[in-house]
C-alpha cells in the first residue's frame, strides 16, 4: 500500500509500512478528510498519536506544522518503520517513538498533548480498553482536540470524561470522531 504526506514541509514524501498483517495504515483519502475537518488545528502545538503503526498521522501534523509529535505502538516492527518515515520526512527532531501499550503509556506521559490521534486496530481493540484511560489522564486539557479512527458498525460513545463529541465523518467502512475536551 502506498501512503505519502498530503501537506506541508514534508509533502509528496512515500511513507513505509510494516510488513505484518497488525498493522493497517490509516488510507491516505481518510488522512486527508481528517486534516481537512481539523483545519489549523492539525498544524499547531504538542501532538500524540496512539496506535501508530506507520505513523503516518503524526508525520502529517509535523510536516503541517505541529511542534511535536509522540508516538505510541507496541509492535517493534511498527516503531521501527515510524523511525523510518520520521527520518525520510526530515521530522526525526520533533518527535519520540514509544514502544508500549497504550494504556500503560496513558499513564506515564504527563504533559497535555493540544492533539491526540488514535486510529487502533478494529476488530481486536475496543475503545472500552483505552478511552476511559485517555479521558482520565493528565495528557489532555481543556481545549485539546482527539479524534478516534474506528470502524462504522462500531461507534465510539458521544462522551468520555470530558470529552465531548463535536463531529463524526464516514468514508467507506472507516469512520472518526472527533473529540473536544471540556473541563467538567
Amino acid at each position: 500500500m502506498s501512503m505519502r504526506i498530503i501537506s506541508g514541509t514534508a509533502a509528496g514524501r512515500r511513507l513505509r509500512a510494516p510488513k505484518s498483517q497488525l498493522v493497517r495504515p490509516t488510507l491516505d483519502k481518510v488522512k486527508h478528510a481528517i486534516f481537512n475537518s481539523l483545519g489549523e488545528s492539525g498544524g499547531r502545538g504538542r501532538v500524540l498519536e496512539l496506535f501508530a503503526g506507520t505513523g503516518a498521522l503524526g508525520i502529517e501534523a509535523l510536516s503541517r506544522g505541529a511542534e511535536w509529535c509522540d508516538f505510541v505502538d507496541v509492535l517493534p516492527a511498527s516503531c521501527r518503520a515510524i523511525r523510518e518515515n520520521l527520518r525520510t520526512a526530515g521530522l526525526k527532531d520533533r518527535a519520540r517513538v514509544i514502544q508500549a501499550r497504550v494504556p500503560g503509556a496513558l499513564g506515564r506521559l504527563r504533559e497535555p498533548y493540544d492533539l491526540v490521534l488514535a486510529d487502533p486496530p478494529y476488530h481486536t481493540v475496543n475503545h472500552e480498553d483505552w478511552l476511559p484511560a485517555l479521558a482520565e489522564s493528565e495528557i489532555t486539557a481543556n481545549g485539546s482536540i482527539v479524534v478516534v479512527g474506528h470502524w462504522k458498525k462500531k461507534l465510539p460513545d458521544a462522551q468520555w470524561g470530558g470529552l465531548r463529541l463535536l463531529r463524526r465523518r464516514q468514508h467507506g467502512d472507516s469512520m472518526f470522531s472527533i473529540y473536544a475536551v471540556e473541563d467538567v
